[in-house]
């Protein structure tokens, strides 16, 4: 069996595991980007954070790990989660999970790390700077921080559980060293409604200013599947959050742990895709980052796009206008008799594309490589159903309903990447999906209609080239 191609245009390290994208920070106009790291198998292990830098978003290089386990100490077993902030003097700083295994539980705590030079992350002699969940509450997740200047004091979320149910904890410090417990900022038992934020635990906490609403976003776990990244609008007092409004950040099941890098125009996320086990092959890596996404609100919404620099990855496109879909009375068996939109070099493609059709049409775009590996979309104008799925009658790989007819034209833009597939409404929903590529074969995109006309009004497809800074 081949081993499967990496993603061209999703960065990641090029060896072993990968997770969470954390802590992402922008100063000196160079993005860092970290992310969960094991680098000796293609399977969860002992947690590094690995290291990723650009100068414009898209184009990235390797560094070497910015923080790794400890010989001994609060982190010997693992440096899990955090976020990155600027202190007082400016300086980048990182807060992570540092853990250690007793006996086969996890003893969580917080731990502090400070940029010297360019390149070397010191880890704080004072750490951990927490050493454990407060007193006389039932917790057994006590994770990811993220610390953000509110006033005067320094402030720090931690995502937990408090008696089986997902929780914040919020935590309050004069100088990063000294940290008061200030309470329960919100816990899932006290919510009526919100059913996105729904879960036993929660994980990945951020809260931040989008335009001049508070955003929080938290990644929800449920008896240990990981179910999504949610986003909550609210109100913040300084010590307690109330959400007044909720959903979440990608309709499909393989997006978790967003993490968010503010920016004084905007708040961009990164998500980690997970693997599938059909997706996993005979090689030695698993999971992927997904695009930078742009946040923005819409009609008391959170709603996302692909970072404008991302563009910068497009090559040379291939463009078809007014292509009339032959009508078919039922579903067809293959693809092999659909019309040929386009075939491009490589397996990485950024597309655009446009349609009219009868208001009982189904569109099938079907996006194959040459040994007839494949994930098709389908989109009913009936009951505006949005269906992935590898080849026609596999198994579903995510469904939902988005109200393209709205659209005048309707259209998606679709970001296929091996077997990465980011799909984008014009109103901002996004899908994520993971499926099995295991060939590094060119891309042809073919597109049929059944029980109605449909016409493509534009289509466009770009070869992606690759994201190494270097190449």
């Amino acid at each position: 069996m081949t081993a499967r191609p990496l993603p061209v245009a999703h960065p990641r390290p090029r060896h072993g595991w990968i997770n969470d994208p954390t802590a992402p920070l922008y100063s000196n106009g160079r993005y860092d980007l970290f992310v969960q790291h094991h680098p000796q198998a293609p399977t969860w292990g002992t947690i590094r954070w690995g290291w990723l830098t650009s100068r414009d978003l898209v184009h990235w290089q390797e560094l070497p790990p910015a923080l790794t386990p400890g010989s001994e100490g609060p982190d010997r077993h693992g440096c899990w989660s955090g976020c990155s902030f600027l202190d007082d003097d400016g300086h980048p700083r990182l807060a992570y999970t540092a853990v250690q295994q007793h006996d086969g539980a996890w003893a969580q705590t917080v731990a502090l790390a400070t940029l010297t030079g360019t390149d070397t992350w010191t880890k704080d002699p004072a750490n951990p700077v927490i050493s454990g969940p407060p007193p006389g509450l039932r917790v057994k997740a006590f994770r990811d921080p993220y610390v953000f200047r509110d006033g005067k004091k320094w402030t720090m979320l931690l995502g937990a559980d408090v008696d089986g149910r997902g929780a914040l904890l919020g935590y309050r410090s004069p100088d990063l060293r000294t940290w008061e417990f200030t309470g329960v900022v919100l816990a899932e038992q006290r919510l009526d409604g919100h059913p996105a934020l729904r879960g036993a635990v929660w994980e990945c906490p951020q809260l931040v200013k989008l335009g001049e609403r508070w955003l929080l976003i938290v990644s929800v776990q449920e008896s240990g599947i990981l179910l999504r990244s949610a986003w909550a609008l609210g109100d913040w007092d300084g010590n307690r959050f109330v959400p007044t409004a909720s959903g979440v950040l990608d309709e499909g099941s393989r997006l978790y742990a967003a993490a968010a890098l503010v920016q004084q125009s905007r708040v961009l996320i990164w998500g980690w895709i997970q693997e599938t086990a059909a997706a996993l092959g005979p090689d030695d890596w698993a999971g992927a980052l997904s695009l930078p996404r742009e946040l923005w609100l819409e009609n008391n919404q959170v709603r996302s796009r692909p970072a404008a620099e991302w563009a910068l990855l497009r090559e040379d496109p291939v463009t078809r206008h007014s292509v009339a879909l032959g009508r078919r009375s039922r579903l067809p068996g293959d693809l092999d008799r659909s019309v040929n939109l386009a075939r491009l070099r490589g397996a990485a493609a950024d597309i655009e594309v446009t349609w009219d059709s009868d208001p009982t049409a189904r569109l099938l775009l079907g996006l194959r490589d040459a040994t007839g590996n494949a994930v098709v979309l389908e989109w009913r104008a009936a009951d505006q159903l949005l269906t992935v799925a590898p080849r026609l009658g596999g198994d579903q790989l995510s469904t939902f309903r988005v109200d393209l007819l709205h659209q005048c034209p309707p259209s998606l833009r679709i970001v296929i990447d091996a077997g990465v597939l980011e799909v984008f409404t014009p109103d901002g929903r996004a899908l994520t999906a993971r499926f099995p590529w295991p060939e590094p074969a060119d891309l042809t995109i073919v597109a049929a209609a059944v029980g109605g006309e449909v016409t493509i009004g534009s289509f466009a497809a770009w070869p992606l080239s690759s994201w190494h800074a270097n190449s």
